[in-house]
């Protein structure tokens, strides 16, 4: 008897293994990208950028070896990471400034995963909220705070332009870009206009327009089989245990007679 259960728990332990190696084997080099750019970012929050910098040190040795990426996406990410390494290495350095290229190297990673809803979708809130506040100053006739707002909508939208380049087509960022920039260059002019017809209502309606578009998860590989294995595993070794006690109390039984 105690044979058979030492039999069971190897068959437990051997598939067990078989299903570790399945699960590891999961965890792609894009992934692991990913959690080296989050973790750049959390130690970035905390002050801790020695630690920062070493992270992004290791992503950039396995993103020089990764292939995975179309030549669009290499070469966003890319820049993106160039300029966390020139905000480190200038002579003092712009904790604001910083966290924001992090922020925007964090996000550019994520927007090329391929599971769960991108994280610069988070933005909607803040930048719909200075929006509202632009719009405020307008009808208030306050040009200083519509200009206040204005410059926090341009570094918003800098910490989500390289996820945009990833996620939106290169003529939909090139025409979404192009609107930001006319806000931008073109302010005093646009401080004027207030009908539903205006750059700032109608850069307003698009910006909500795209987070709602990518307010759903993008595919998820199915829990269920990781469940199906797990039962596999459960249902193959109890199998195997009854079929030797089926066997040896059969042999038992032609024994007996």
């Amino acid at each position: 008897m105690k044979r058979k259960y030492l039999i069971a728990c190897l068959l437990i332990f051997a598939n067990l293994f078989v299903f570790n190696e399945i699960l590891a084997a999961s965890f792609s080099p894009a992934e692991k990208l990913d959690h080296l750019a989050d973790q750049t970012l959390q130690f970035t929050k905390v002050g801790r950028y020695d630690d920062a910098e070493n992270m992004l040190k290791n992503f950039g040795i396995d993103f020089e070896s990764f292939s995975g990426f179309s030549a669009n996406e290499t070469a966003v990410i890319h820049d993106a990471k160039q300029k966390v390494i020139e905000t480190f290495q200038a002579e003092h350095i712009d904790e604001r400034a910083l966290h924001n290229q992090v922020t925007s190297f964090r996000l550019a990673v994520d927007a090329v995963q391929v599971t769960g809803i991108p994280l610069w979708t988070k933005m909607k809130s803040p930048m719909m909220d200075t929006f509202v506040k632009a719009e405020q100053a307008m009808k208030s006739k306050d040009q200083d705070h519509f200009n206040e707002q204005v410059n926090l909508l341009i570094e918003q939208y800098e910490m989500i332009a390289p996820s945009l380049q990833i996620n939106m087509s290169a003529k939909d960022f090139e025409r979404l870009e192009a609107e930001v920039n006319h806000i931008n260059e073109y302010r005093s002019q646009v401080f004027l206009l207030q009908d539903d017809n205006s750059e700032m209502k109608k850069l307003k309606r698009d910006f909500a327009k795209l987070f709602k578009q990518k307010e759903y998860p993008r595919s998820e590989p199915s829990i269920f089989w990781v469940i199906a294995i797990t039962a596999g595993i459960i249902v193959s070794t109890l199998s195997y245990v009854g079929w030797r006690k089926f066997k040896a109390e059969r042999r038992k039984n032609f024994l007996k007679n």
